[in-house]
């Protein structure tokens, strides 16, 4: 897919790899941790829509999850939630009264997924950029559609996982329009493939994906299935200024910087993995993910149903909470809706004690493990069997060929929930801003402007400097071989 890169071979079902621990916090709270989640049942509703659809698309927006009370509609609450929330942007509401913030953040679940109750997708998608939010939608719709049709996913899922991922890539920057032009906007990428026993996480950029669990000694471990892809990282540093970039700051504050010769600006990014960012691409950043997977095996004792789950989310939650605070707040809730709920207020309390005048957009996908049920397919598969031999007359019957499960099948194939964490839009009311903040605000986007005219500055004197050291040796040899002549 015009993408390289080493590739772990995949697990033996039910032999994944080990899972690293970090010992977080005792958990022989009784009170707190004791009890199982409801089971999850397969209601009339999910049978019937089995049954009957090939394929089903849901969005879901912020207003219709407060409307219905946190709950997602189709999936049980107690096992799998998912929550969004915009950001707020002072300082561009200052520079341009007409500027309403978007939330650029895009989370899905899909399940049942490729037509089996024993197998799911989750999604994660932080777009960047002019329309940032567009191809994060985008990678939503696509992503599914490349995984569900790859037939090598089920058996090889880290390679099929890495070549899709560069494939969407690949399709991301054929698309443009008006609004959006992905050679200068993006998203990051956080896929997490649930098959059986075993789970595989592909990802590029900084939408991190946790897997959080209670080890056999009773203690909270918390492990990072994802790596933050920042530009000052080893290895990812020496790739961006290999291309001509420039790496500015350390860890989370780093980014990469190139200068846009045509329109004479600086364009910038923070991370050096992403789907999109077309220009960036010329300069080092790269679509390939890291791929990592890991057995239920190797880390659930299977002694209570809530001791195993998965934090997928934007780095509206980790840039204020850390992976082991996460983990231990998905702990102390009674459901997986009711985490995402206390993970995006903890975020959005760190935000408001970072700076009142900027909040990153919030999204957080939380599922207890296992919430798989192969068993749901051969129910069906059984049900539709016998209504459809009700249906069907004894001498039409006979004069078939072969059973009629083939053609059930067919008809259970492609089943495709998708919870799409909509756009919405935010603007503070003029009174809703006091004085003191808003000219706070002012000084530091004056300061940022500045700060960034330096930079472009330096960086246009640093790129011409390169550029005369390597035209010297060329002019020279040029100087040498006019005089051999």
């Amino acid at each position: 897919m015009g993408c390289s890169s080493s590739v772990a071979k995949a697990p033996d079902e039910g032999n994944g790899s080990p899972v690293p621990s970090r010992k977080v916090a005792s958990s022989d709270d009784a009170d707190r941790c004791a009890g199982d989640l409801p089971p999850m049942l397969l209601t009339d509703a999910q049978r019937n829509s089995f049954k009957r659809s090939r394929g089903k698309v849901r969005r879901t927006s912020e207003a219709t999850v407060a409307l219905e009370g946190g709950v997602q509609a189709d999936f049980d609450a107690n096992w799998i939630g998912l929550a969004t929330t915009h950001g707020i942007d002072l300082y561009s509401e200052l520079e341009d009264p007409e500027f309403v913030k978007i939330n650029q953040d895009r989370g899905m679940v899909v399940w049942p997924f490729a037509g089996s109750y024993g197998s799911a997708m989750l999604g994660l998608f932080d777009g960047h950029g002019q329309g940032g939010e567009r191809v994060a939608e985008q990678c939503c719709y696509l992503m599914t559609d490349l995984l569900a049709k790859d037939l090598q996913l089920p058996t090889n899922p880290m390679v099929s996982l890495e070549e899709k991922m560069c494939q969407l890539d690949e399709l991301v920057l054929k698309f443009s329009s008006d609004d959006c032009d992905p050679y200068m906007c993006g998203t990051t990428a956080t896929i997490v493939y649930l098959l059986g026993v075993n789970v595989y996480v592909a990802a590029v950029g900084d939408s991190r994906c946790v897997l959080g669990y209670i080890d056999r000694a009773g203690l909270l471990q918390s492990h990072e299935m994802t790596r933050d892809h920042k530009p000052s990282m080893k290895g990812e540093r020496e790739r961006l200024e290999a291309a001509g970039a420039t790496v500015e700051g350390v860890g989370d504050r780093s980014r990469m910087w190139a200068l846009h010769e045509e329109s004479d600006s600086l364009c910038g990014l923070n991370m050096s993995r992403s789907i999109g960012d077309g220009f960036c691409k010329q300069h080092g950043v790269i679509p390939v993910p890291d791929v990592q997977s890991f057995s239920l095996h190797e880390c659930s004792p299977g002694s209570n149903m809530r001791d195993t789950f998965l934090i997928v989310a934007s780095d509206g939650i980790w840039e204020c909470v850390s992976s082991d605070e996460a983990c231990g707040i998905v702990r102390a809730s009674s459901g997986a809706q009711l985490a995402c709920q206390a993970l995006l207020e903890r975020a959005q309390k760190g935000w408001e004690r970072k700076t009142a005048a900027y909040r990153d957009d919030i999204t957080v996908i939380v599922v207890f493990l296992p919430f798989l049920h192969p068993e749901w397919d051969l129910q069906l598969a059984k049900e539709m069997e016998e209504e459809q031999a009700a249906a069907t007359p004894l001498s039409a019957r006979n004069s078939q060929c072969g059973s009629p499960r083939g053609s059930i099948g067919q008809g259970t194939q492609g089943r495709i929930d998708i919870n799409v964490g909509e756009t919405g839009m935010a603007k503070l009311k003029h009174d809703e801003v006091p004085a003191n903040l808003r000219n706070y605000a002012a000084q530091a986007s004056l300061m940022e402007f500045r700060r960034n005219s330096e930079l472009a500055a330096s960086f246009k004197r640093s790129s011409n400097e390169k550029r005369r050291q390597t035209a010297a040796p060329q002019v020279g040899r040029a100087h040498k071989t006019a005089q051999n002549l």
